[in-house]
């Protein structure tokens, strides 16, 4: 099958509702975080030739405990209990919102990834990708994962003939509401405070104040969001234009309809748009709005 894509974006710059719209198609799965919550991705993304069971050995890594405190605080909860997987990245997004989803969902995905013989961890990648595509009865598959803009270049390396939707946001947006997302702030303050990670859970629960938290906030994550974008400069100039398509957040919600039927013709040209999903999308839409 070999057919996917990826939704590149700066994070909170309305990721989850464009790929929400897309996976409402009957020919189109998104993977959802598959590489978010992950502080391996590197070290995954470097494998080069690798056998099944040394990517399942990195697949399987859990994420740090601070971070699935922090995303417990916040409410951010999908599936982190679950089947007493607290910290396991695959059960926190990606498993959970696949409709075929049930509690032996992941020891059959172990099951197909350590059964991989030795060949380039993109080639692994892209199997495991098409086999959940195939697991919901889809043709293409689509990988999502917020911020993914900071390592799109890595994904091109290991992606070359992938198609490749930018989606951009006011940036003022964008930082608004980075400096409210658990997970930004648990970055921030890892990266320049990392013994105020505990203070951050007890903020979000509500035990202590704002003003005890770093100052400086909005600034970082705006300097943040501009180097992010600096940094993917090149490696977009780079991208093939029939291998690439730039979205507007704005463009979702205002012209709901043109947006998705661009998307969707750039992802699956040889399917025609369907009504019927043109008009579930929309009423998403209206329901948000």
């Amino acid at each position: 099958m070999n057919r996917g894509a990826f939704i590149i974006s700066a994070g909170r710059s309305g990721s989850t509702l464009l790929s929400q719209l897309i996976s409402l198609h009957s020919s189109i799965h998104v993977v959802q975080e598959f590489f978010g919550y992950r502080s391996n991705k590197k070290k995954i993304f470097s494998l080069g030739s690798c056998s099944g069971e040394e990517l399942w050995t990195e697949l399987e890594k859990p994420m740090s405990k601070e971070l699935y405190e922090v995303l417990k605080a916040g409410h951010i909860s999908t599936a982190l209990n679950i089947h007493g997987a607290k910290q396991n990245v695959l059960l926190r997004t990606t498993l959970p919102l696949m409709n075929c989803f049930t509690a032996e969902t992941l020891t059959q995905l172990e099951d197909y990834c350590t059964k991989l013989e030795n060949d380039d961890v993109a080639n692994h990648l892209s199997h495991l990708f098409e086999k959940l595509a195939l697991w919901e009865g889809k043709a293409v598959w689509v990988e999502r994962t917020g911020a993914n803009l900071a390592y799109v270049k890595e994904l091109f390396q290991l992606f070359p003939k992938a198609k490749y939707i930018f989606l951009s946001r006011n940036r003022e947006d964008c930082v608004n509401s980075m400096q409210r997302h658990p997970t930004f702030l648990f970055r921030y303050c890892s990266k320049h405070y990392p013994s105020k990670v505990k203070r951050l859970c007890d903020f979000i629960l509500g035990k202590v104040n704002a003003h005890e938290l770093p100052i400086g906030l909005k600034e970082a994550m705006d300097s943040q969001l501009r180097d992010m974008e600096s940094g993917a400069t090149e490696t977009m100039d780079e991208i093939p234009e029939s291998q690439k398509l730039y979205v507007d957040y704005n463009d979702i919600l205002n012209n709901t309809e043109r947006t998705l039927k661009y998307c969707f013709q750039f992802l699956n040209p040889e399917v025609s748009v369907s009504d019927d999903w043109l008009t579930v999308a929309k009423s998403m839409i209206i329901q948000k709005n």
